[in-house]
C-alpha cells in the first residue's frame, strides 16, 4: 500500500498529554503562554483539550479556544487554579517532528479560528469572526502563494452593524486594488490567491 513518510509497520505511535496550571488574576478570563510552571499552552488541532477549575471539570461550553487560548465564559474568581489539560493526537514518533506535522496539517486543511479583534489571516486559515460588540479588520497574508486560501464567517450575524474589512495587504481583490467590507449579516465567503492581476478571488458568498 502507497504511504507518506516512513513505514507505518515500523513506527512507534504514542500519545503524550500535557497539563497546564494558571492561577487565575482579578478579572481574568483568558490563560495562554506561559503557565505557572513556565510551560507554554499548547492546543492539538486533533486531540482532546479538559478544563479544570480548582480541580472540577467544566463543559465545553463554559469556554472557547482560540489559537493557543482558552477563555472562559465568566472569569472565575481571583486566585482560581486554572488546569488546562490536553492530549496530542497519535503520531509515528519517528516520521516528522512536530512542527512539519502541523505545517502540512495546516497546509492540506486548514483550521478554523475564533476571533474578534483585529488579525493577520494565515495562508488556509479559515475563522469565525464576532462582530458583536466591536468592527473587526482581517489583514490578508503578506505574500501568498498560488492557491492559498482564506475564509470567513460572521459567526453572530452583526456585521452590518459591525462591518468586517478584509485589508488586502498589497495584493488585489477581484482584480481591483481596493479593500473588501463585509457588511451583510451571516455573510460567509471564501477568497482564493490567483496572481498578481487578479489577486484574492472570491470562491463563495
Amino acid at each position: 500500500m502507497p504511504y507518506l513518510g516512513n513505514d507505518p509497520n515500523t513506527g512507534v505511535y504514542k500519545t503524550k498529554r500535557f497539563t497546564y496550571v494558571y492561577t487565575a488574576g482579578v478579572g481574568q478570563g483568558t490563560f495562554s503562554g506561559v503557565d505557572d510552571n513556565g510551560e507554554t499552552l499548547y492546543l492539538p488541532k486533533f486531540g482532546e483539550v479538559l478544563v479544570f477549575l480548582d480541580g472540577v471539570l467544566i463543559p465545553p461550553t463554559s469556554y472557547s479556544q482560540g489559537v493557543d487560548s482558552v477563555t472562559l465564559t465568566t472569569s472565575p474568581a481571583a486566585g482560581t487554579e486554572v488546569q488546562i489539560i490536553t492530549e496530542l493526537e497519535s503520531s509515528l514518533i519517528d516520521a516528522y517532528t512536530r512542527t512539519e506535522t502541523n505545517n502540512a496539517i495546516d497546509n492540506r486543511l486548514g483550521i478554523w479560528y475564533n476571533q474578534n479583534t483585529d488579525f493577520t489571516a494565515a495562508p488556509q486559515g479559515k475563522y469565525f469572526v464576532d462582530v458583536s460588540l466591536n468592527t473587526v479588520t482581517v489583514t490578508l497574508p503578506l505574500t501568498p502563494d498560488f492557491g492559498n486560501e482564506v475564509k470567513i464567517v460572521d459567526i453572530k450575524g452583526a456585521s452590518r452593524t459591525n462591518p468586517i474589512t478584509v485589508d488586502r495587504n498589497g495584493h488585489k481583490i477581484m482584480g481591483v486594488a481596493e479593500n473588501l467590507v463585509i457588511n451583510s449579516n451571516r455573510a460567509a465567503l471564501g477568497l482564493v490567491y490567483f496572481d498578481t492581476s487578479e489577486g484574492w478571488v472570491l470562491t463563495d458568498k
